[in-house]
């Protein structure tokens, strides 16, 4: 007798991220994490909540994205 298992894919938990111009942006925890600052909010407030960044502008935020993501 086989028996097979499957690795499921783990959903990776998003949390919103919302910029100084009001811009909402859906990042995964795990790379959020990387920021002292929101991870410290994610644990006081969890994933569910938007967190508000109002000294972040997008393009900033997108470049910060896109480099912890890179350095995972």
């Amino acid at each position: 007798m086989f028996v097979f298992f499957i690795k499921k894919k783990k959903m990776s938990q998003k949390v919103k991220l919302v910029t100084s111009e009001g811009e909402v942006v859906e990042v995964d925890v795990n790379v959020a994490s990387k920021s002292v600052l929101i991870k410290g909010m994610i644990d006081d407030s969890g994933v569910e909540e938007e967190i508000p960044l109002p000294n972040v502008k997008k393009a900033v935020l997108d470049k910060i994205v896109q480099f912890c993501t890179y350095t995972m």
